[in-house]
């Protein structure tokens, strides 16, 4: 006794249901999924053109809050003063007695305006009186000119189409990337 499986119907067979065609898409689905891969890849397509300007902005902030703690970090070390130097019109900054690690004739100098990064500084606060220098003593900690005791020390970088801000710690000296 073998088993076999009908695949089909016949409309001449009696109770049978008519035929169906139910293999493939109609226009309007393919239509519709045409759509929806269109409006998918448009989204994505934004997000990947700003994309580069984004990690740009990221990447500089993180480098001017590696070099504050690099300069915290030698003051400590050495157990003296170090500034670490901001022009904002030229979008530079400077860590005052270290030398670069390429040129060592030369001394520490960025220019965010260069690639990789191609941002600019928009503000800088670093004494808690628009100062543009900061300066950590023998202990890590900035030197404060005013006499605010909640000074907020910070660096804004300005990038195509956003601003990421730099927060540095009154306290400790720790430089925070808020983005």
């Amino acid at each position: 006794m073998g088993w076999r499986l009908r695949t089909t119907w016949s409309s001449e067979q009696a109770g049978a249901l008519p035929l169906r065609r139910t293999a493939g898409f109609s226009l309007l689905e393919l239509i519709l999924v045409l759509v929806v891969i269109a409006v998918m890849a448009s989204i994505g397509l934004a997000r990947l053109s700003r994309s580069p300007a984004h990690h740009q902005l990221t990447a500089a902030a993180r480098r001017v809050a590696a070099d504050l703690d690099l300069a915290r970090q030698q003051a400590v070390a050495l157990g003296t003063t170090r500034q670490v130097r901001f022009d904002k019109s030229a979008s530079t900054y400077a860590l005052e007695g270290v030398a670069d690690i390429n040129r060592p004739d030369k001394p520490y100098v960025v220019d965010l305006t260069l690639p990789p990064y191609g941002v600019a500084i928009k503000n800088v606060d670093l004494d808690g009186a628009g100062g543009s220098v900061l300066a950590y003593d023998a202990h890590g900690r900035p030197v404060i000119q005013c006499d605010l005791a909640e000074a907020e020390l910070k660096i804004v970088l300005a990038g195509q189409s956003r601003n990421v801000r730099i927060t540095i710690d009154a306290s400790t000296g720790r430089a925070y990337v808020e983005e």
